[in-house]
């Protein structure tokens, strides 16, 4: 399974609504509905509607994790 990058997250006061904006590694990734759905899940209760979604507006690269996601990449290994 790929990881996902945060892209946004808004909370629309007017609407009531959260809004997550996630990025994929790999868009053929086959956990990509079991992703937002977690992320929905545990989101629920935050605000009345509860919107995430998927982006491929822009690639994805390794050059993306953060020094502390390789150190625990590294560590996971």
């Amino acid at each position: 399974m790929g990881l996902t990058e945060q892209r946004h997250i808004r909370v629309a006061v007017e609407d009531d609504a959260v809004r997550v904006e996630l990025l994929p590694t790999f868009v053929g990734c086959p956990a990509l509905d079991v992703i937002r759905d977690s992320v929905a899940a545990r989101l629920a209760g935050m605000a009345p509607r509860v919107e995430v979604e998927m982006t491929f507006a822009e690639p994805w690269t390794s050059e993306r994790i953060t020094a502390e996601g390789r150190r625990k990449l590294r560590e996971s290994s």
